[in-house]
């Protein structure tokens, strides 16, 4: 999520996307960690719960960047927007 104030210069896009419910899990840890969770939740989580991804992109939301707080430990929400269905 981008501020509004926040000009979008080439070559980057703006993307607005649909409200959705998501599967998030929080990350603060060393990047791998952010690795380990994708794994949980596309291998585990989801057919655990017969869920699917809806056709929308899976997200990184940085709670800090990493070039402010060094790049060995990340702050980081990952999260999957799941299919109404």
């Amino acid at each position: 999520m981008v501020d509004d104030d926040v000009p979008i210069e080439a070559p980057l896009v703006e993307r607005r996307l649909p409200p959705a419910t998501a599967v998030v899990v929080r990350c603060d840890g060393p990047p791998a960690d952010a690795a380990d969770a994708w794994e949980f939740l596309y291998r585990t989580w989801l057919p655990s719960r017969s869920r699917v991804p809806a056709h929308l992109p899976s997200l990184k939301l940085f709670r800090e960047r990493p070039d402010q707080i060094g790049w060995e430990r990340w702050h980081v929400d990952c999260a999957i927007a799941l299919d109404p269905s």
